[in-house]
């Protein structure tokens, strides 16, 4: 039996591709899975949810910034960096899997200072830092997308973004499972998520399409913004932050979302058409590359938001006529997990001889 050890913090895009991960090396491969995240409220919302009891270390986030975030955050990352050593230890680790997040940067350390080789997975078109760091120290990487920028082709191994398996449910029973009173929408049914963290400017954007008359008769799912007492047209309704995914995509026709990755992904796997807006503050622009992959793959659309609303409407009206409903899938392969595990498999030897690159 492998030890495996998967750090993942930060928001949902590292956190989830590594529970989706965990649980099918759990299933499928034997290997014993311990699970390491941050203590941001969201990580523990999202663990929490997933069934999964992590091992929480005292990290928020990045020390850069703001003088005060970066004398506490610092003190929590020395912390961090001596915990992550003892995790190591106690859990007799064979491998740390870093899926990101600020998190997975003591580890990077503390895997060589106890002998035991890490391998990074980034699920981004554009490396983040500590992804970048992992690199440079000789850490292997694994990547979501068929690039991963900076790093020269040959340098990374491209094995996709492990997604979340969702249950099929009727329109209705989906529509139930988000609390929701009365029958459903009638399609076509708009799914609009902002990520983890919700967008107000995409909720504004989503309202805006919906007071058209040619949109009259669609239906709008704003997930990340609880309903307030603002008035909303007939025709939208606002969530609060749903980990329900096969709830959400029941009722989608089509979605409009934010760039990360395994949002992405997700939506490739399962054939939901969409369009892609890119959150212009991503760091790197990471989202904007991210999206060019998911275009490529013919995931669906992009638009920006300095481009009028009346291409985005015309977007929209594009994807529903093209969009056939018998063609979306259920019955997921485990194929980038299988992919994932059998290149981890051909980096690890034995306990004790580690990774070789």
């Amino acid at each position: 039996m492998i030890n495996l050890l998967i750090v993942a913090g930060g928001t949902g895009g590292h956190i989830w591709p590594s529970i989706a991960f965990g649980q099918w090396a759990e299933r499928n491969a034997g290997a014993r899975v311990t699970f390491v995240c941050g203590n941001r409220p969201i990580e523990r919302e999202i663990y929490s949810w997933a069934g999964v009891n992590p091992i929480i270390l005292p990290l928020s986030g990045s020390p850069l910034g703001k003088m005060k975030a970066f004398v506490s955050r610092s003190a929590d990352a020395v912390l961090s960096a001596i915990k992550a050593w003892e995790i190591i230890k106690d859990t007799d680790a064979d491998l740390c899997l870093l899926f990101g997040g600020y998190i997975s940067a003591p580890f990077i350390l503390a895997s060589r200072v106890k002998g035991v080789k890490a391998v990074a997975h980034e699920q981004n078109a554009i490396a983040g830092r500590v992804t970048r760091l992992a690199w440079r120290t000789g850490i292997p990487v694994l990547s979501g997308w068929n690039r991963c920028k900076p790093f020269p082709p040959g340098t990374f191994t491209s094995v996709g973004i492990p997604v979340r398996k969702i249950e099929k449910l009727e329109a209705a029973k989906g529509w139930k499972r988000l609390g929701l009173s009365g029958l459903p929408f009638s399609p076509p049914r708009v799914l609009v998520m902002g990520g983890s963290l919700g967008s107000a400017s995409l909720k504004e954007t989503a309202i805006e399409l919906s007071r058209r008359p040619e949109f009259a008769s669609w239906g709008f799912i704003i997930v990340g913004f609880p309903s307030t007492h603002e008035m909303l047209p007939q025709n939208v309704i606002s969530l609060p932050r749903v980990w329900d995914i096969s709830a959400l995509f029941s009722l989608a026709s089509i979605a409009i979302v934010r760039g990360g990755a395994s949002t992405l992904a997700e939506l490739l796997a399962y054939k939901l058409p969409a369009i892609v807006v890119p959150w212009k503050e991503a760091v790197g622009n990471h989202q904007l590359e991210n999206g060019r992959c998911f275009i490529e793959l013919g995931g669906g659309k992009m638009w920006t938001e300095c481009e009028p609303i009346d291409s985005l409407a015309a977007m929209l009206r594009e994807l529903a006529e093209i969009t056939a409903p018998e063609v979306r899938r259920y019955d997921i392969s485990e194929a980038v997990c299988s992919k994932m595990w059998e290149r981890l498999m051909s980096f690890f030897s034995s306990k004790g001889e580690g990774l070789v690159v």
